[in-house]
């Protein structure tokens, strides 16, 4: 019982590891392209646009990044580096 626990830990501390990995590619690439559309981070980092738009709601609940401006002229800026 013990050793499937312990597989079932290392899954879920897999899985956190890429989730984790995709939001730091994702605010990189928010610093380098501010004005960027979600279709165009989803084909840049492999992702579906739901979960671009996923991502970007919990990065900015959780205070790393923040809309400016308009939804067609508006930039997103960072507040928390990673």
């Amino acid at each position: 019982m013990n050793f499937k626990a312990s597989q079932d830990g290392a899954l879920n501390d897999a899985l956190s590891d890429a989730l984790e990995e995709d939001d730091m590619k994702l605010i990189s690439l928010l610093k380098t392209e501010p004005a960027v559309t979600q279709v165009i981070v989803a084909g840049k980092l492999g992702l579906s646009r739901r979960k671009v738009q996923r991502m970007m709601k919990s990065l900015s609940e959780q205070g790393y990044i923040e809309r400016e401006g308009s939804r067609k002229n508006g930039r997103w800026v960072i507040l928390k580096e990673v």
